[in-house]
């Protein structure tokens, strides 16, 4: 992706280009798996994702054992808005 064409996340795809072009060198586009953890309970939030395509499950932990969503965030969302928060 260059900085001239826009992501299909819907939040980057929102923003002024001069925002755009700024924040482009930042990102990085990786690809994840289904099934595949991006944070695991008591990390430190680093990265922010913007989903292009597919869900972003987040879960909650019911006990060792289980868990259950509490939340999806796909191309229209960020994950990781806690660290953003302060959280």
């Amino acid at each position: 992706m260059t900085v001239t064409e826009k992501s299909t996340n819907r939040i980057l795809a929102a923003l002024p280009k001069k925002e755009y072009g700024q924040l482009f060198p930042k990102l990085d586009r990786v690809r994840l798996t289904f099934g595949e953890n991006i944070l695991e309970p008591g990390d430190i939030i680093r990265y922010f994702y913007f989903p292009e395509s597919g869900i972003i499950s987040l879960l909650s932990g019911v006990d060792p054992d289980y868990s259950v969503e509490i939340g999806m965030v796909g191309s229209e969302g960020v994950a990781g808005v806690p660290a953003f928060l302060g959280v």
